[in-house]
């Protein structure tokens, strides 16, 4: 028989608090009361602690990437806004561009190689 210890953070910090609350449980006659320190109790309860703030800065992270996205689109427009009325009043002057910051690559397609 073979008993797998979860590797994933928050799975250890359950279990670790499954093992606790059934240690408290049994009382005098658990039998691993050896095993169970107030260092042992101090990091699990750290742990689980940390599992809870991880979790919370992801919740915020998605957010924040989110709204960062948003954003984003807003000034991808505006640039794209940017670029049209440039090349429209210097049709011939594709160069005005980088005047504005803008990559301006002049080459062009290339055809499809014949085999």
């Amino acid at each position: 028989m073979k008993t797998k210890i979860p590797q994933e953070p928050l799975k250890i910090g359950l279990l670790g608090e499954n093992v606790l609350v059934r240690h408290a449980a049994d009382g005098t006659s658990s039998i691993i009361s050896s095993l169970v320190t107030d260092d042992v109790k101090k990091a699990v309860a750290s742990l689980n602690e940390q599992n809870k703030r991880c979790e919370e800065l992801r919740r915020q992270s998605e957010a924040a990437t989110e709204l960062r996205n948003l954003e984003a689109q807003k000034v991808e427009q505006f640039l794209r806004s940017v670029r049209d009325v440039v090349n429209a009043n210097f049709p011939n002057q594709p160069k005005k561009l980088t005047e504005y910051g803008f990559e301006v690559d002049e080459t062009t397609a290339k055809a499809a190689v014949k085999k």
